[in-house]
């Protein structure tokens, strides 16, 4: 609760538009400004008039350059101590006007039995001014608001989580972009279904090689002889690999035929026997059925493996439109499913 020396302070400064304060400053600044020029108009004049006016006797073996310079000095310590004579005297009797000053004339009132008037003071602007009644509030319109201040909230972390995001993605790209990985931005697209599937696949195959193009132009890679796809020759990289791979290859067999001739046999209706005998027709079956086969469940289905993999329509139309795109014939026969 604001003090009553307070409430006098705020019902002066909206009365007169400025604060009580204020004015005794602007009072005592305009008086310090006065001093400073009249001291230095004093010290001007003092230093212009000649040194024998002043007092200043010339005696014998002294130039006329050395008596004026000690008069000089004398002159600018005396008026050194007469400024801060009136400066001091100016804060002394100035203090004493501004106690004075909003005790007695800036104030509502300073008498015992008048205290708390400053409570029952209206000013002008305040006469005629109407206080509404507090209308009360509806519970819809409270809920409604209370919504609006959630979904402001949920708005505001959402922010916060997207900028921090961008943030790390900034960082990550930062990092990724020293590599050399750069995307295609565009590729040429036609009409043509053949065309366009062709098209499509060559843009596939060169963002591939732009996007693991760093992985060929390092030192290392040079080493180990990996090129850029272009340059390539798979076969001759692979028949060297697998070369070199032999000696640690059979190293390691040597090593592995002591142990393994160690190890217990399972037997043939053993436990450990069917659940790698069915590891292993779970792992063949899966890999058949990836290549588009699928296995039959009796073991008489060896034509089905023998056969391949089954070709779907979609398949089989595309090669129609390839052999057609080839110059094959105009209207070349279907090929039944």
């Amino acid at each position: 609760m604001p003090s009553p020396d307070q409430v006098k302070t705020a019902l002066l400064t909206e009365h007169f538009r400025y604060t009580p304060l204020t004015l005794l400053d602007d009072i005592i600044n305009t008086v310090n400004e006065l001093v400073f020029q009249a001291v230095n108009e004093i010290e001007d004049s003092l230093l212009n008039t000649d040194s024998e006016t002043l007092g200043f006797t010339k005696t014998e073996g002294v130039s006329d350059a050395d008596c004026d310079a000690t008069a000089r000095t004398e002159v600018e310590a005396g008026i050194v101590q007469l400024e801060s004579l009136l400066n001091a005297t100016i804060d002394k009797n100035f203090d004493k006007l501004e106690i004075y000053t909003l005790r007695n004339l800036l104030t509502v009132s300073n008498v015992k039995e008048d205290e708390g008037l400053e409570n029952w003071v209206m000013l002008d602007h305040y006469r005629q001014l109407d206080h509404p009644e507090h209308t009360s509030v509806d519970d819809s319109a409270l809920e409604a608001l209370n919504t609006l201040r959630k979904r402001v909230q949920e708005t505001e972390k959402l922010h916060r989580a997207l900028k921090a995001e961008v943030a790390r993605n900034e960082a990550l790209l930062a990092r990724v972009r020293p590599l050399g990985i750069e995307a295609q931005t565009s590729s040429r697209q036609s009409t043509g279904g053949i065309d366009q599937s062709f098209t499509s696949t060559a843009s596939a195959t060169a963002q591939d090689q732009a996007s693991f193009s760093f992985l060929s132009s390092t030192p290392a890679a040079s080493e180990m002889e990996i090129v850029a796809k272009r340059e390539s020759q798979p076969l001759t990289q692979n028949t060297k690999f697998t070369l070199s791979q032999l000696t640690a290859l059979r190293k390691l067999l040597d090593e592995l035929r002591p142990h393994l001739s160690a190890l217990p046999k399972p037997g043939t209706g053993s436990e450990g026997q069917r659940t790698r005998d069915a590891y292993i027709e779970t792992q063949t079956r899966k890999a058949i059925s990836r290549n588009g086969i699928q296995p039959g469940k009796n073991d008489g289905d060896a034509a089905a493996l023998a056969a391949g993999r089954d070709v779907s329509a979609d398949e089989v139309k595309a090669l129609e439109m390839v052999a057609a795109a080839l110059g094959g014939n105009s209207q070349p026969d279907r090929m039944e499913e």
